[in-house]
């Protein structure tokens, strides 16, 4: 028994926004997590404000194919970013870089 109504269950969405998708250390440590979620509960997504230049663009790509959806943010202002987020219905989103290079941290505020 349920404590609550679970006939309007959805998956829940998850998404991870980096500067960082890419061959770098955080990628690198985070990319194995990214398979480990029960694909019948969760959603998982990559909001991309990667603009460094990747020397290994396969890692990129599988680092991409590897989620369900890709959602590139780059060209949009942190406000535009915020609205992409929103008609994406992210349901927890997550912060890889902090206040590291490359961060938006408007986004997530």
């Amino acid at each position: 028994m349920y404590l609550w109504d679970c006939s309007d269950y959805k998956k829940i969405h998850v998404g991870f926004i980096s500067a960082d998708i890419r061959l770098h250390a955080t990628s690198v440590f985070f990319s194995p997590l990214l398979t480990d979620y029960d694909r019948e509960k969760f959603t998982v997504s990559i909001l991309d404000i990667t603009t460094a230049q990747d020397a290994f663009p396969q890692f990129r790509e599988n680092l991409i194919q590897s989620v369900d959806q890709h959602i590139p943010l780059q060209g949009l202002s942190d406000e535009e970013a915020v609205i992409k987020c929103r008609e994406k219905k992210i349901d927890i989103l997550i912060d890889l870089g902090g206040l590291t290079a490359g961060a938006r941290p408007r986004i997530v505020a």
